[in-house]
């Protein structure tokens, strides 16, 4: 497989009201296994992430091995700031930050 650093998901919850049941949705974000298994994070449920795959490369206009290679490095940069104890606050342009703090991952959406 590829290399990963997570993905996007919709969670869906129904709420029961007098006038009938609605659906509420919301974006969530799970950061890939192997940087939670690595650097000991919590926060997140596990799930094993999406892959970079030829549909999301084409979509962001670049060759999967581009993609593959974007995504490699930033898991690596990203792994070497966590074991030397650094915070990390990742920027997803019209999305929101992903923050790894002390160990604790959140996402913060826009």
């Amino acid at each position: 497989g590829g290399p990963t650093f997570g993905s996007f998901y919709i969670v869906s919850k129904q709420i029961k009201a007098k006038d009938g049941t609605l659906v509420v949705q919301w974006p969530a974000f799970l950061l890939a296994r192997n940087l939670l298994d690595v650097h000991s994070l919590t926060g997140h449920k596990e799930e094993e992430p999406l892959k970079y795959t030829e549909e999301v490369a084409a979509a962001a206009s670049v060759s999967q091995q581009r993609g593959e290679a974007c995504v490699c490095g930033t898991t690596s940069l990203i792994s070497h700031r966590l074991r030397n104890g650094e915070n990390i606050a990742f920027i997803l342009k019209d999305t929101g930050v992903l923050l790894i703090e002390r160990a604790r991952v959140q996402m913060k959406f826009y």
